[in-house]
């Protein structure tokens, strides 16, 4: 997904987990990664502690009109989840 060019926004949505946490957050421009990784990060650090995951769709539009949605499944402590490379990243 990297080679897909600029990212005008990124939209990450947790679907699980406490309602209050699961509205969509959206990040627009030329830091929307950043800004998704590290909101990403967040739920990390608020997943459940008992090895479970909370799944989230991630959606982002790139500057040439691609979209690519995606599902992570975000476990307590992920430190490597990214929006681009994550090792549990299904696109759907």
């Amino acid at each position: 997904m990297s080679g897909l060019g600029i990212v005008e926004k990124i939209t990450v949505h947790q679907v699980e987990g406490r309602i209050e946490h699961c509205e969509p957050k959206t990040f627009f421009g030329s830091s929307a990664l950043e800004y998704a990784n590290l909101w990403l990060k967040l739920i990390s650090e608020r997943a459940p502690a008992d090895g479970s995951y909370y799944k989230t769709d991630v959606e982002t539009h790139f500057a040439d009109g691609t979209v690519v949605k995606t599902r992570h499944d975000v476990k307590r402590g992920d430190t490597d989840g990214t929006v681009i490379e994550h090792p549990i990243c299904t696109a759907i």
